[in-house]
């Protein structure tokens, strides 16, 4: 007969448990990682679609340089702001009014280096804000041109907001419009869209137009 052996048997320590249970768990997130990150900069199929081009006579939000995303985002918070304004008094609020409440952009902005100073004009149905940066500044000029429909014109149910087509809050159906250029000779009056012929172009965070229809009055 075979001698017979005596074996010990010891269970693992706690040290070797953690440390296999930590490399199962790096090996799970390392390949899941892996996976994802391969699906995410995978090359374009033949059968997707490519993305839109850009118009001519419009600038992505995307495209912008940072300083003037800065000024873009602080102008569509403005505009929220603006907006609740009108749907409490019946009335676009001034910029003094805005910028008392401190709502950016008509507050004063300690990292504006552009030194934007704003001013609204209204004409009717019309009503516009409009940026203007300090000469030698380099920068645009930013307006906010806000067109609202003829009292008593039928609300439209199927109508859908968009980033122009926006809603009162228990009220019509608007047009908003944010667009980036030159200044312009005279603020007396407001404006329902600005002419791309003199180098202004209308600013979209989604998908762009082929032309300047949606910065045009409704």
């Amino acid at each position: 007969m075979a001698p017979v052996r005596t074996v010990e048997v010891r269970p693992p320590s706690t040290r070797s448990e953690t440390w296999a249970v930590a490399r199962a768990l790096f090996h799970v997130a390392y390949w899941s990682a892996l996976v994802l990150s391969a699906e995410t900069y995978a090359p374009r199929t033949a059968g997707a679609a490519p993305p839109a081009p850009a118009s001519p006579f419009e600038r992505r939000f995307q495209d912008l340089d940072p300083v003037d995303q800065r000024t873009f985002r602080a102008v569509e918070e403005g505009i929220l702001e603006a907006e609740r304004g009108r749907v409490a008094t019946q009335r676009w609020p001034s910029v003094a009014a805005l910028a008392r409440d401190g709502v950016p952009p008509f507050a004063p902005d300690p990292l504006d280096r552009a030194g934007y100073t704003w001013q609204s004009v209204q004409t009717g149905l019309k009503t516009d804000y409009v940026g203007v940066p300090a000469p030698g500044s380099g920068r645009a000029c930013f307006f906010v041109v806000i067109v609202e429909p003829e009292p008593g014109t039928p609300d439209d149910p199927l109508a859908q907001e968009d980033e122009v087509h926006r809603r009162l809050a228990g009220g019509p159906m608007i047009h908003v419009s944010v667009w980036m250029g030159p200044p312009v000779a005279s603020l007396r009056e407001a404006f329902s869209s600005l002419p791309v012929e003199d180098g202004y172009r209308q600013v979209v965070a989604g998908t762009p137009d082929l032309g300047p229809g949606r910065g045009e009055t409704p």
